[in-house]
């Protein structure tokens, strides 16, 4: 056992077979003994090992270490493995552990993460040995460990869970140790989307039609914070994307989202569009009092908000709402690659990679550390030349409102600029234009390795959690708080909004064609989207869609997918040919079918010329040929359209036509009027019959009774024709009665019209039952103007038979030859 008295002595008891009492002896003790420790040392501290180590260790408050007893393993620290029974001195190296790797990222991929870095400023004085990469699920309370080469810059994890945050972290080893991780990194592996269908897949060249879009991981990339950091009634925040939100105070642009003088509640996103910081990846953000800094990953400096010191960087005085690149040209600072920046006030500076500090703004107080009080409006180095800074490694800087800070590789701290209150730390209240060192003897920062600085505020409080979600509480005048209030200030921690207008809000589902965005577009599920097209030329297009705000992870493209089209061209070539009671068309199928197949056709007619129109209804069809039925004889004007998904195109040309009609004109009755007197008499009438046809092969023209009852009647009277039909001519006789038709066949033997049938000269066929007509005329050709047909009746009664009006009823048939 070992202790130690008020006055710094040491006593031991018990075993001392390797020398453990450092009494020099190596007898057990059964009472305390005293240690032989240095007299001038005053022990502050004493340590005994196990009994197989069998050593014990003494602090003097000088910051020596003695050892004693068992040193097989050289447990003693004096460069041997012999034991000692009496305190020797064990030699320490101190060496510096590297600092933290600088430009850490993570970027997510499906389950993997590649997570980049550069090399410590700071290596340690040793050469890295490699690095040690540890990442944890956001709630997870152990951290996986990967060990990874010292050349390496980059990592790829592997095996994680898509949509589940993880934190990162990186530390840097030497033989001496490993130092201090980085600032913890957020990243959320996801899936890639897919789009597997786009329906339908045709629409109009107008837009406005509703499709469905099916595939997998449909998302909505979520917003983690990695960095937030307050300005003067303004806040900002860093995403772990590398985009920057902003919100509060907008007097002079200081939100960088492309507007003054309007304040923001809620978060709102910097503008990057048509700015020198377009597609960079933001790794690190600061705020001053009024104006903005972000630290690109290449190392590339951008600035925003009031310049009217030239804090802003770019050679002039002028503010700027939309970031601007800090000038490096022409500069002490070009070609360097910044890692760090910080802003005060109204001034602001940047650390390079080797070591070197460079300020720019507002020099009232010498706070930009190059020996002057005057303003520069373009980076200028600090100096180190004849300062306490001369020869040192700068690791970590700092701004104060009027002052600055920079620490060195070995811990040190400096300081340069306003000192009214003795900010500078230098035990003096004397302004400085360059850096001193802040003292340390006789303070409690004696002896103390500063790992860390900051300086700077605002009159309200942001914190991250772990989880990438921010709180505020304090001072809300301007909408600081982020929580979508203005001029309320919070006793207690409030969320910053991530609901919209705020642009923390998860990403927006865009759905483009061919570039185009589509409106209404709606996440139903993970595997479906539905929108409403924009319009756009005809063609065939591409549809993507972009879930993460143009994160390449969160879009995904289906090419050629979707089709606008328009209505038909007109169809050509229409024309007509009759059929009975029916007209037959065709037409070309148009040349364009407007980008989409044609699926029918609309055929319409008008009996007046155009003026009013019918349309035929069918059954859809895609042949360019129809026949209209149930028309009547009459000239009809036509016209054709085709139709495609889209609509009803042009209608085409018009052509006429007409069914294949036969027009008959006829008495339905014969009438003789008859007065025998004394014997047989003949008497006759004619009947013109009218045809007409356009039926090309003409018609033919039959004759019969209506019925089986060929007589003529009067009363009870009664003639009968010649029995049955007759195929050759003959005689009316005693009573009978007949036809013929002038000059056709073998009825009649002229074309004279016949008045008086009284002569022999003229023969006859008896009137034909309807079952069985004549034919008594035939034309082989179309006539359309009506033809005439002379048909004689005559009658032969005997003196028997009264006198009167004998009737029959008869029936003309025409029909297509």
């Amino acid at each position: 056992s070992l202790a130690i008295d008020s006055s710094g002595k040491v006593y031991a008891w018990g075993h001392n077979g390797s020398g453990q009492l450092g009494n020099n002896s190596t007898v057990n003790a059964l009472t305390p003994v005293a240690v032989q420790a240095p007299a001038d040392k005053n022990i502050i501290q004493v340590s005994g090992s196990g009994w197989l180590g069998a050593s014990s260790s003494a602090l003097a408050s000088d910051g020596t270490v003695y050892s004693w007893g068992r040193g097989f393993d050289g447990q003693l620290g004096d460069g041997t493995n012999n034991d000692s029974s009496v305190p020797v001195i064990t030699t320490i190296n101190l060496v510096d552990t590297p600092s933290t790797p600088t430009h850490v990222m993570a970027k997510p991929g499906d389950t993997t993460a590649i997570i980049s870095w550069q090399a410590p400023i700071v290596s340690g004085g040793q050469n890295i040995t490699g690095y040690v990469l540890q990442y944890q699920a956001v709630g997870a309370s152990s951290w996986t460990t990967i060990n990874v080469a010292a050349a390496a810059t980059s990592h790829t994890i592997t095996g994680l869970t898509n949509d589940q945050t993880y934190r990162i972290r990186l530390a840097a080893k030497i033989t001496a140790g490993t130092g201090d991780f980085s600032n913890v990194v957020l990243v959320t592996p996801h899936a890639k989307p897919t789009i597997t269908n786009v329906s339908p897949a045709i629409g109009p060249v107008a837009g406005g039609q509703n499709v469905t879009l099916t595939g997998t991981n449909f998302i909505l990339k979520s917003k983690k914070i990695m960095q937030t950091v307050n300005g003067n009634g303004y806040s900002l925040a860093l995403s772990a994307d590398g985009t920057v939100y902003t919100w509060g105070r907008n007097e002079y642009g200081q939100l960088g989202n492309g507007v003054t003088a309007t304040n923001s509640p809620v978060p709102v996103a910097v503008k990057t569009a048509g700015t020198p910081m377009d597609g960079k990846t933001i790794i690190q953000i600061h705020a001053g009092y009024e104006h903005s800094l972000a630290l690109a990953s290449d190392g590339t400096v951008y600035a925003w908000g009031r310049n009217n010191s030239g804090q802003l960087g770019k050679n002039d005085a002028t503010d700027t709402h939309i970031p601007a690149a800090v000038q490096t040209l022409g500069t002490p600072m070009a070609g360097k690659v910044i890692v760090q920046l910080a802003a005060g006030n109204s001034q602001s500076m940047a650390l390079a990679s080797d070591g070197t500090v460079y300020t720019w703004g507002w020099n009232q107080y010498g706070q930009l550390g190059n020996g002057t009080t005057t303003n520069s409006r373009i980076p200028v180095a600090v100096v180190t030349t004849g300062t306490p800074l001369a020869g040192k490694t700068i690791s970590q800087i700092a701004a104060g409102n009027a002052h600055a800070l920079a620490m060195t590789d070995d811990g040190a701290i400096y300081s340069w600029g306003w000192n009214q209150y003795g900010q500078l730390g230098n035990n003096s209240t004397i302004n400085s234009s360059l850096p001193v060192i802040v003292k340390t003897t006789g303070t409690p920062l004696a002896g103390k390795m500063i790992t860390q600085i900051a300086s700077g505020g605002s009159p309200n409080s942001l914190v991250l959690a772990n989880d990438g979600t921010m709180y505020t509480w304090g001072w809300g005048q301007h909408g600081q708080l982020g929580n979508g209030t203005i001029g309320t200030d919070a006793k207690t921690p409030l969320a910053v909004s991530t609901a919209p207008p705020s642009a923390l809000a998860p990403s927006a589902p865009k759905v483009t064609f061919d570039g185009i965005e589509a409106t209404n577009v709606t996440i139903v599920n993970s595997t479906t989207i539905t929108a409403t097209t924009p319009a756009h030329a005809a063609g065939l297009v591409d549809v993507a869609i972009d879930l993460g705000d143009g994160d390449e992870l969160y879009k995904t493209a289906k090419t050629s997918s979707y089709r606008y089209a328009t209505v038909p061209d007109a169809p050509t070539n229409l024309a007509t040919a009759p059929l009975d009671n029916a007209v037959r068309l065709t037409w070309t199928a148009p040349a364009n079918n407007g980008g989409a197949p044609i699926t029918d056709y609309v055929i319409q007619y008008s009996a007046d010329g155009g003026i009013t129109w019918s349309t035929y209804s069918h059954i859809a069809s895609t042949s360019t040929a129809v026949t209209i039925p149930f028309l009547t004889p009459t000239t009809y004007t036509f016209r054709v359209a085709a139709v495609n998904t889209i609509g009803t195109g042009a209608y085409s040309a018009t052509a006429t036509g007409q069914v294949r009609y036969i027009t008959l004109s006829a008495p339905t009755s014969v009438d003789i009027a008859v007065t025998p007197a004394g014997g047989t008499k003949m008497s006759s009438k004619s009947a013109n019959v009218l045809v007409a046809t356009n039926a090309a092969t003409g018609y033919k023209l039959s004759l019969s009774t209506q019925s089986t009852n060929r007589n003529l009647t009067n009363g009870s009277q009664t003639i009968a024709p010649t029995a049955g039909t007759q195929t050759a001519p003959i005689a009316l006789s005693g009573s009978a009665w007949g036809y013929r038709v002038n000059g056709i066949g073998n009825f009649g033997s002229t074309t004279t019209a016949e008045n008086n049938v009284a002569s022999s000269a003229y023969t006859w066929a008896g009137v034909p039952d309807h079952a069985a007509p004549h034919v008594i005329r035939t034309t082989t050709v179309a006539n359309p103007t009506a033809e005439t047909t002379a048909v004689w009746y005559g009658v032969s009664v005997t003196g028997s038979q009264q006198s009167g009006i004998y009737t029959a009823t008869v029936t003309y048939t025409a029909i297509n030859n």
